[in-house]
């Protein structure tokens, strides 16, 4: 055997190459952006991971994946943002963190052999290089699937250990339960894992009969939960049994790709097989194969074992429940674990008979090609572009290329690959609504109305032609087709809709209505920030509503009508500041939640301002009631009247300065793409802008609340009501230093 595959068998020379080959492999991994269900499974879940949210997660468990969305937040709170980088880091360090757990199982499995260091490192790796690891590694969406490998395989080698024996048992198997609890919270299919380490027990023949009593106790528990489960579904049986046929030609298709990784994509077109399907011949045909080859192996129980792996790890998603998407690639990474360890096997004994140079050249051969693969998932028209080669019979690929294409401004070739996508399948919902889209985009909003209208039943094109129509100001419109959408969700409520819904109510001028839906929203999830912020908004709306009947109240002469008004008032703008510092604590970088919370501040300030009297000598002067009422005192210590208008202005002062730093914060605020639709940031600003002048010339400051109002006109230039006011004004000189340097980088 060469000396240099000798090196192998050391652990710390393993570990480094292996290290070293991997991140080698994945280095534009993260270059890689987000990628299709990236956005809606893990950028619009963001807002929501905050320590709240991360609890009621756990507490919901195991309905969710509390683990990935703890594993989420915390890439957030690491890099301190949202860009796609830190998380794809973060995937490629579990990648690693699996592939050392397999070399210590593999080094468990074949403790007693001669070459067990060597084939340990060589099965490591076959795993850490195989190019089906790349949709794991490269799609953020699949953190859930590398952190239950990551427990899976912690599990398995945990019990090993436990049934080696020592004082040590009872701990190892205290830990492998809470990493299988772990590998549980990440994602369902770690329900296979007491099989799996019963089948590893079995293979090493290591005598645990306690152990084995409770793997196998496991199994069977979830083998009667399933059952169980499936006799509340009477009528989804004939489902199954399509699903069950369908996944009889898919798992031939992951045998090949394991052998030869060629078509490769992020979606397979795998329509569902009917009965005398033609593909019911070839994968009986391909089931004799496989099986025939495993019985002339059987003598090599490692092939057997690797195979028994393989399957039982792809029950859950190809077997068990019906999954959407027939075919994924990352569902084979836990499965490829044992077959990596038997691959281990085969390359070390061909190292043993001097063909060192063809298992290097299959080693280089793996890494060019995973390289490769993650160049593709680095840019997504590449990526979609070889989905639809792969798959050229289904939409699916099609639409999302025309998607990507519009996205980076491309109208006339995203409208043909739309349009194929159509071609492909005519009437589809999603692409008809990616048409809409682009359509939008080209500046014709009446031709993309037309194409959601008609997509009656269809819940997401109703919701984009609400936000059109409430763009357009035909708020009426909006309001019917959020309704529509609601409608055809039936029973899911979609919370992005019911917010909608709230707002064009709350413009329509039916603040309760849309309080209703904000309070709908909250009640599934007492955590979402858009909500919260709603909700505040439209508690501000009921008390200047409230204000307003106070005033009428006292133009009539009914003072007790006016009191109640006023209390009313008070009450629904306290409630609204804690909706809105809630709504600011969990998205502190939003800045039209900082603006919210700002103007509800300013509000409370001005109502106790226009309670209090006024100063005889200066009845617009804050300053003037506080040197009169310190005059008052200063006469008449102990006066119960000027300590209560000097604990009434020390609130008038809080109140300004609070709402003095939240408008600075929405000037220090990011942009915020997602809500360019709704709020643009130059209105924003400006709105802020002018809010702190009126805290300025309010407080005795008239120059600096003049240069805050001309910042606000430099801003947004649409505000005739400054610009009549500061007329009056003559120019003030430039100051020695700019009040807000950070406006001056506004985009």
């Amino acid at each position: 055997m060469s000396s240099r595959w000798d090196l192998l068998r050391h652990p710390f020379a393993a570990g480094l190459f292996t290290a070293l080959l991997v991140l080698f492999a994945y280095q534009r991994a993260p270059e890689s952006p987000f990628q299709y269900d990236d956005h809606a499974a893990v950028v619009n879940a963001l807002p929501f991971l905050d320590a709240s949210g991360i609890l009621h997660s756990w507490l919901g468990f195991p309905s969710g994946r509390p683990l990935t969305q703890t594993s989420l937040a915390f890439d957030r709170w690491r890099t301190g943002n949202t860009l796609p980088e830190g998380f794809h880091v973060t995937n490629l360090l579990l990648h690693l963190v699996a592939v050392a757990l397999l070399y210590r199982l593999a080094l468990c499995l074949l403790a007693g052999r001669p070459r067990a260091g060597l084939e340990a490192a060589l099965a490591a790796l076959v795993f850490g290089l195989h190019p089906l690891q790349a949709q794991s590694v490269d799609y953020v969406i699949n953190r859930s699937t590398l952190l239950a490998t990551v427990g899976v395989l912690a599990f398995v080698l945990l019990v090993l250990k436990a049934a080696d024996g020592g004082g040590w048992r009872r701990l190892w198997l205290g830990l492998a339960l809470a990493g299988w609890f772990l590998a549980m919270a990440s994602k369902e299919t770690a329900v296979v894992a007491p099989i799996l380490a019963w089948i590893a027990l079995a293979w090493t023949r290591r005598t645990a009969p306690f152990l084995s009593r409770i793997l196998l106790g496991l199994f069977g528990l979830e083998v009667l939960l399933y059952f169980s489960w499936m006799c509340t579904l009477p009528g989804r049986w004939q489902e199954y049994l399509v699903y069950w046929g369908t996944q009889a030609w898919v798992l031939p298709q992951y045998v090949r790709l394991a052998f030869f990784p060629w078509s490769m994509s992020v979606t397979h077109h795998v329509p569902d097989m009917e009965r005398w399907d033609p593909r019911f011949f070839s994968a009986a045909a391909l089931w004799a194969l496989l099986l025939g080859t495993l019985w002339m192996l059987r003598r090599r129980r490692w092939i057997l074992w690797a195979a028994l792996w393989a399957l039982v790890s792809l029950l859950p998603e190809s077997g068990i429940i019906p999954m959407e998407d027939r075919m994924m690639e990352h569902r084979c990474t836990l499965a490829l674990a044992a077959p990596a360890v038997a691959a281990g096997i085969v390359l070390a004994g061909l190292i043993a008979r001097g063909a060192g140079r063809p298992v290097a050249a299959v080693l280089g051969l793996m890494l060019m090609v995973t390289m490769a693969r993650a160049a593709v998932w680095a840019e997504p028209r590449s990526l979609w572009g070889e989905a639809c080669r792969v798959s050229p019979h289904s939409q699916k690929p099609w639409g999302n290329f025309g998607q990507v294409e519009n996205e980076f401004g491309r109208l006339s070739r995203a409208t043909f690959w739309t349009v194929r996508a159509l071609d492909v399948r005519p009437g589809d919902p999603e692409a008809l609504q990616n048409l809409a889209c682009i359509q939008l985009s080209m500046g014709n909003p009446e031709a993309a109305g037309a194409i959601w209208s008609a997509l009656t039943g269809y819940a997401p094109a109703q919701f984009k032609l609400g936000t059109l129509r409430q763009s357009q100001g035909r708020s009426e419109e909006a309001e019917e087709a959020y309704r529509k959408a609601l409608e055809y969700d039936g029973k899911r409520r979609d919370p992005k809709t019911l917010n909608a819904l709230g707002t064009v109510l709350a413009e329509r001028g039916d603040a309760a209505g849309g309080l209703a839906c904000f309070q709908e929203v909250l009640s599934h999830n007492p955590w979402d920030p858009t909500a919260r912020l709603n909700k505040g908004l439209a508690l501000e709306v009921l008390a200047a509503q409230a204000e307003a009947r106070a005033a009428q109240a006292l133009s009539r002469h009914r003072q007790d009508e006016a009191e109640d008004a006023v209390e009313e008032a008070i009450g629904y703008r306290a409630e609204a500041r804690r909706s809105l510092e809630e709504a600011l604590e969990r998205s502190p970088d939003d800045p039209l939640a900082a603006l919210a919370y700002a103007k509800c501040r300013h509000a409370e300030a001005e109502a106790i301002w226009a309670s209090l009297p006024r100063a005889p000598q200066d009845p617009e002067s804050l300053r003037a009631l506080e040197e009169f009422v310190a005059d008052a005192l200063k006469q008449t210590p102990g006066h119960a009247d000027a300590i209560q208008v000097q604990e009434a202005l020390a609130r008038a002062r809080k109140g300004w300065a609070d709402a003095e730093g939240a408008f600075q914060r929405v000037l220090l605020s990011p942009p915020l793409p997602n809500r360019v639709e709704i709020e643009s940031r130059e209105r924003i600003v400006g709105e802020a802008l002018e809010h702190l002048g009126a805290l300025a010339t309010r407080q005795g400051d008239l120059e600096k609340g003049l240069r805050y109002l001309r910042q606000s006109l430099a801003v947004n230039p649409d505000q005739p009501r400054i610009r009549d006011f500061l007329a009056g004004y003559p120019p003030l000189p430039p100051p020695d230093a700019p009040l807000l340097g950070p406006v001056r980088q506004i985009p």
